[in-house]
């Protein structure tokens, strides 16, 4: 009785969200050009009209989960988006100054700076397929 209730209790937390944050992802492929440097990678997304738009080429933005020593990650807020980029643990970031969504795809560029701040900036283009 008891195996049944736990069963029970698994499926409820299943139907009711426990998988959540995988929910209106879509698998697409993202190319981006970061200095002299291109990238063709599959990610993820979420276009959501509250949330916007959402992009990883991992699990999650901290982590490689696909162990390929790149993590790629895009989120938008105020109508602005912010570009993450980690290569074998060096961590770069900045904002898409530059950009905007067709039927087909997203793209833009922006400038990318070391996670410190410092230093030059380092140009970032992209394209989202979607």
């Amino acid at each position: 009785m008891r195996n049944f209730l736990l069963i029970i209790i698994v499926i409820i937390v299943y139907a009711c969200g426990g998988n959540s944050s995988k929910q209106g992802m879509k698998d697409t492929k993202m190319t981006a050009k970061i200095g002299s440097e291109s990238y063709e990678v599959d990610v993820r997304y979420q276009l959501d009209e509250n949330t916007g738009l959402t992009v990883y080429s991992d699990k999650t933005d901290v982590t490689d989960s696909n162990n390929d020593g790149l993590i790629f990650a895009i989120f938008e807020y105020n109508g602005k988006l912010q570009f993450d980029f980690v290569k074998n643990g060096e961590r770069l970031g900045g904002r898409i100054t530059e950009w905007e969504k067709t039927a087909n795809d997203i793209s833009g560029n922006g400038t990318l700076k070391q996670e410190s701040g410092l230093g030059q900036g380092i140009s970032v283009s992209f394209n989202l397929q979607l």
